[in-house]
């Protein structure tokens, strides 16, 4: 996100050159491209493997752009992720996400699991949609990302996901509203949507989940039930104190900022004066809008904007 408050980078995904070895680059990121290329744009696949590859994918890229905007002077990515406490969260979990690819780790918790969902087998709020295939093929990829709130949105070919760097926090507390959604074949319009939802939802969190990570017999343990300073779970209060998704007005604005952003639409056409917002996802029956991705979606729905209804108890 720039100082406008814009979520892009300028320059396109084809323009990152990084610096990486032979081994790295063709023996270990090269199957990932080659899997995800085959499932998402030669043929359909509903395998969760594909899932998987698409999240290190995402953070794959996400990692990729501030690399290289270290490496050109603009970004201190170091001092960004910084942090000499014993646990991890947030943007230091990138870097086990992409070393994933390479070994794999355990994760642990009993109490933590019960509870919370790790679809992906990743620590990390992470949701996969099904999206219409553009016949453009430059419109079959889209990308934003938000440093400051941990979060990532990529559409590549017919799958799109959302990543929040959290350990899992949003989509425990907030995966519900996106539940309906999860199984439906999305236009493009309605997964920009969906996505202004989500970084939405990432900026007004209050907490996010947490792991010890450590080294045993040979394996790395990612432990969500280590204790801290107090005897109980590191994650027992993330787990049962149910975020407030504020309804102020300044949080209302910003969701039509997001909206627009993501849209690509003036905010005077994603919203009106007394407060209504648009929306692409559901007609007025309250039913999904099946749109026909060859054609461009008209101003559908004008709905009250109750960030806190929507996001909190659907």
């Amino acid at each position: 996100m720039d100082e406008q408050g814009n979520l892009s980078h300028g320059r396109s995904y084809e323009q990152i050159q990084l610096p990486c070895c032979r081994t790295c680059n063709s023996a270990v990121l090269a199957p990932v491209e080659a899997r995800l290329q085959e499932a998402l744009v030669v043929k359909r696949s509903d395998e969760s493997s594909v899932d998987s590859d698409l999240f290190v994918w995402a953070a794959k890229i996400f990692y990729g752009y501030y690399l290289r905007e270290q490496l050109d002077g603009y970004f201190d990515l170091a001092a960004s992720v910084r942090n000499d406490a014993a646990d991890y969260s947030g943007l230091r979990t990138i870097f086990l996400f992409l070393q994933s690819v390479r070994f794999g780790f355990e994760l642990r918790g009993d109490y933590f699991f019960q509870l919370v969902e790790c679809p992906l087998g990743f620590p990390a709020s992470a949701i996969v949609f099904n999206v219409k295939l553009h016949r453009d093929v430059q419109d079959q990829f889209d990308y934003k990302d938000d440093w400051r709130h941990e979060c990532v949105y990529l559409r590549l070919g017919k799958k799109a996901i959302l990543v929040a760097f959290d350990g899992g926090y949003l989509l425990h507390h907030g995966g519900h509203f996106f539940s309906d959604y999860r199984q439906q074949l999305l236009h493009p319009k309605q997964m920009e949507e969906l996505a202004a939802r989500f970084f939405h939802m990432a900026e007004v969190r209050r907490d996010q989940f947490r792991f010890v990570k450590y080294e045993e017999k040979g394996k790395t343990i990612l432990d969500y039930d280590a204790t801290g300073v107090q005897p109980w779970p590191i994650n027992q209060h993330a787990i049962l104190s149910k975020p407030a998704f504020d309804l102020d007005e300044n949080s209302a604005r910003r969701y039509v900022q997001l909206l627009s952003q993501f849209t690509r639409q003036k905010i005077e056409n994603v919203s009106s004066p007394d407060g209504n917002v648009t929306s692409w996802l559901k007609g007025p029956d309250s039913a999904f809008l099946d749109i026909d991705v060859d054609r461009a979606p008209a101003w559908l729905t004008m709905s009250s904007c109750r960030l806190r209804q929507d996001v909190v108890d659907s």
